[in-house]
């Protein structure tokens, strides 16, 4: 397995886990500069954000915005595109900060459903407080546009680093498995479940804090809820309750968080994209080799395929694991 070796995930020396009830559980790079990818290493050395470049892109969808939007709001890039809108980088020249802005579709301005999925994101997120989660600065409504305003993560998601570095070591997963627990606490004592954990909705940003992204599937829940007739979430990501229907709670989440734990050991989820419903839902978890078995018991049991038998919260489970991994010698923190 790599220990990511001259990668930007350094020996365990060199992060630092910060815990804290409703705080931020960031990752802490120090004095490593040197080894981050090639596409973080500039502003890391220098403190600078890149040059603002308006494309072509940017300035098309900007032709269309309305007036008072345009007055406020710069548009710079498109930087993502998800099931529920397309995000630009755009600065805010009233805050003089970058943003991200994030529009919901306009063949979608006339579904009913879309608008009301859309006004359910920004309200969920702006009850959110955290640092490792992504902040909701605004929500702006026009005639025939609506808008998320978001803080603009200047980083990479897990994906791309994943596909970059290769499968973490112990320490570092351990590290990331922290820091989505708290977040993921945080919104589940709120009522919130996010229902769509996979490794491009974690970010890393230039200060080496992970954010948690994309609230474009959370509900807010009174105990539980149900998935209805239509599953929400990423195959190999989603928990065996999603699929088959059944009520839904936190402890989905900590399912999801199972897999990203599982994928940052072994390069890949334990389930690929092509695998069937079925095996989502009965077929046992692959075991994990070149992993002390010690360390990775507690990920098999964030994997139960019975709720009832998983960890009950994000924390238990990153408990658990950092408990396992200073038992197994694993200088994580």
């Amino acid at each position: 397995m790599s220990q990511l070796t001259g990668s930007f995930m350094a020996h365990s020396n060199s992060l630092r886990l910060k815990m804290g009830p409703a705080r931020a559980t960031p990752i802490r790079i120090a004095h490593n500069a040197h080894r981050l990818p090639r596409s973080l290493r500039s502003t890391a050395r220098t403190g600078k954000q890149r040059i603002r470049t308006y494309s072509p892109s940017a300035a098309a969808a900007a032709n269309r915005l309305p007036a008072f939007f345009s007055s406020r709001y710069k548009l710079v890039k498109p930087i993502g595109k998800g099931g529920m809108g397309i995000v630009y980088k755009a600065f805010d020249k009233v805050l003089n900060i970058d943003v991200a802005i994030k529009f919901l579709p306009e063949r979608l301005t006339r579904n009913k459903v879309a608008i009301s999925r859309f006004r359910r994101e920004a309200s969920t997120a702006m009850q959110l407080s955290h640092e490792n989660i992504l902040k909701l600065h605004n929500l702006e409504v026009d005639r025939h546009r609506m808008f998320l305003i978001m803080e603009f993560v200047d980083g990479r998601d897990m994906r791309r680093i994943l596909q970059h570095e290769g499968a973490f070591s112990e320490s570092v997963v351990v590290q990331i498995v922290g820091s989505c627990a708290s977040a993921m606490d945080y919104a589940h004592e709120r009522g919130i479940v996010h229902r769509d954990l996979k490794p491009e909705n974690l970010m890393l940003n230039q200060n080496f804090i992970l954010k948690l992204v994309d609230f474009g599937t959370v509900h807010t829940v009174a105990g539980s809820l149900k998935a209805g007739h239509y599953i929400e979430g990423s195959p190999p990501y989603i928990s065996p309750e999603q699929i088959v229907g059944t009520e839904l709670d936190a402890r989905c989440d900590v399912y999801s968080l199972g897999v990203m734990a599982y994928e940052f050991l072994a390069g890949h989820p334990p389930f690929d994209y092509n695998a069937s419903l079925e095996t989502l839902v009965n077929s046992p978890v692959p075991e994990l080799e070149g992993v002390p078995e010690a360390f990775v018991q507690p990920i098999y049991k964030a994997l139960e395929k019975n709720p009832d038998d998983r960890w009950q919260t994000a924390g238990e489970f990153f408990s658990a694991l950092a408990d396992v991994a200073t038992a197994c010698g694993i200088d994580w923190n």
